[in-house]
């Protein structure tokens, strides 16, 4: 200026600052403002205020000058079309619900040099992610090939409440589906849950399948619950009963049993007392059994097994009719008392009893050995001598004239 040679620093434009008296050129400004924290194109996550509230993502705009040359400084701010006062500008998150778009802003930064920086960004409000694990199930067979997983991750809005969906995996073998897991809590289908956090959503499975066993006597051994029982084993001693059980679960399975001298049915045993089976037990003759057992896991499911008619019998036969080591002298009737008897026999040829469990001994050169066997294994023998007819001694008088003999045997 004339006054005192000094310019004079006019307005800015077209990136340069004219003196307002001579037009000297006392700057230039080519570089545009700069967007702190914000570039084009990008998506911003934010979480909500402590209130719950959406947030804001937050920036500030500089301008700094590029070599040799002077920053205009920053002249304007809009978002969206919409001025805005600074240091800092917010951006808020929109309050949508789950999976929503986001918000989309335009920011125009502009310094007195008229250069302009433009971002525009997407906003997005905080969501927590809600995985689902299958713990041991799998996937449905029938998904389309694009998709992974019948039961993907849902996003969902910070301090909001997810009701828990049906489960759509496929439960193992010999379970179901019993209820969600969060944590340490078990959550039922359509519970509600207040998301606060990522959570992981773990199926649990309820075992449904019975747990199996075995009755084990001697060399016998039952699996299975019997029907139209027969009593047609027998043993004439102590026998030992040993019971085992096995769950798909790999726990413990509860083992009861209970002595019955009949058939029963399932719907009877419901309601039966049954004793504990902790060891192994002694069956004593002479007595009838069939053994029951229940087995239960720890999901509550029971199934019951038995054992076969058995006849513990430690009672020899019966003979009777006879004297053992007797000789008769006409056929004799012998009769067996047994309810189980297997054979008889005389001399080792087996003979067939009547109705009442008897057979005629006929005479015969020579002892006859009677053996008879039941169907336990106890016997019971006598061996007897069986005439003829009689064999006469001498005849002797009987002092009044009159004589008398006797048979040499039997009198």
């Amino acid at each position: 200026s004339k006054q005192n040679a000094k310019h004079i620093p006019g307005d800015w434009s077209n990136q340069k600052q004219l003196c307002t008296v001579c037009g000297h050129v006392m700057g230039t400004d080519t570089k545009a403002p700069v967007l702190e924290g914000l570039k084009d194109g990008e998506s911003y996550t934010v979480e909500d205020t402590i209130d719950g509230k959406p947030g804001a993502y937050t920036f500030t705009v500089s301008d700094p000058a590029a070599s040799g040359e002077t920053s205009s400084g920053v002249k304007s701010v809009t978002i969206t079309d919409v001025p805005q006062d600074g240091p800092t500008y917010r951006l808020p998150a929109p309050d949508g619900g789950n999976n929503d778009a986001g918000a989309e802003y335009t920011v125009v930064a502009t310094d007195n040099a008229g250069n302009e920086t433009t971002a525009t960004v997407r906003i997005y409000r905080r969501h927590h992610t809600v995985t689902f694990d299958a713990n041991g199930g799998s996937e449905p067979e029938d998904l389309p090939e694009e998709v992974t997983t019948a039961m993907p991750a849902k996003k969902v809005l910070h301090g909001s409440e997810y009701c828990l969906p049906e489960c759509e995996f496929i439960a193992p073998e010999g379970k179901q589906f019993k209820a969600w897991q969060i944590g340490d809590s078990e959550y039922a289908v359509n519970d509600p849950v207040t998301v606060t956090a990522d959570i992981t959503v773990k199926a649990l499975w309820k075992d449904i399948e019975k747990p199996t066993g075995e009755i084990k006597i001697s060399e016998n051994s039952w699996k299975a619950f019997l029907n139209n029982i027969t009593f047609g084993l027998f043993f004439k001693d102590t026998q030992t009963v040993t019971i085992t059980a096995a769950d798909n679960s790999g726990e413990t399975v509860t083992v009861e049993y209970l002595l019955s001298d009949k058939e029963l049915k399932k719907a009877e045993l419901d309601g039966m007392a049954f004793t504990a089976y902790t060891a192994p037990f002694g069956i004593d003759p002479d007595n009838e059994y069939i053994i029951y057992v229940k087995l239960t896991d720890t999901s509550g499911n029971t199934d019951y097994i038995c054992s076969d008619g058995i006849v513990l019998d430690g009672t020899s036969p019966v003979i009777i009719g006879i004297e053992n080591g007797k000789t008769y002298c006409a056929a004799q009737t012998v009769t067996v008392d047994e309810k189980h008897i297997d054979t008889v026999t005389v001399n080792g040829k087996e003979v067939t009893l009547d109705e009442n469990g008897s057979f005629v001994l006929s005479p015969a050169d020579g002892e006859q050995k009677i053996v008879v066997t039941d169907k336990a294994g106890n016997t019971a023998e006598m061996t007897i001598t069986v005439n003829d007819g009689h064999t006469y001694g001498e005849w002797v008088s009987n002092g009044d004239g009159t004589h008398t003999r006797q048979c040499t045997v039997d009198g």
